[in-house]
């Protein structure tokens, strides 16, 4: 995962997915599920980046399935991937429901996955309109500057700025 993880954060989407597949073929081997199910949802990230959004979407689902209900903190991640796949594929519906349960999923995790959340939920918004979550709507505007908000709390201003550069 290393050398994907390095790659991603150079900003070399095919060498991370290189990596990361490799990585992924040889936790495959093991009985590591957890690990397992994060370098998925890490390499469909990187897939996501790609424009790949069906594979994405398969290794998302595989993601899932293997964290089943426990919870593990892969699955905030791996819902907001999801929603992206989903969008990517023009399924908004589907994204929804998926950025609704990233967002719950998150609200208990890092700024990281809260933040993304939010951003994801921004995403969606922006296809379907204002969404509905937990009695409250929120506009697409309403849910990037929460994700904002996250950020600027964490200072984690490269995170914050992904987030401005989505809400466009």
């Amino acid at each position: 995962a290393q050398l994907g993880d390095v790659a991603w954060s150079l900003g070399d989407l095919d060498m991370a997915r290189s990596g990361m597949q490799e990585t992924v073929a040889l936790l495959r081997k093991t009985p590591q599920t957890v690990m397992l199910g994060l370098c998925l949802s890490n390499l469909a990230g990187a897939r996501l980046g790609l424009g790949e959004f069906e594979e994405a979407e398969r290794l998302l689902r595989e993601a899932i399935d293997l964290a089943g209900s426990a919870g593990y903190h892969v699955l905030p991640e791996a819902y907001r991937f999801l929603a992206e796949a989903c969008l990517g594929q023009g399924r908004n519906e589907e994204a929804l429901e998926a950025a609704r349960l990233a967002l719950m999923l998150s609200r208990d995790e890092s700024p990281d996955h809260l933040g993304h959340a939010w951003r994801v939920l921004g995403l969606v918004a922006s296809r379907v309109g204002p969404v509905e979550i937990a009695d409250e709507t929120w506009s697409a505007e309403a849910s990037f500057a929460e994700g904002v908000k996250v950020f600027e709390r964490a200072e984690m201003n490269s995170e914050r700025a992904r987030v401005l550069y989505d809400w466009g």
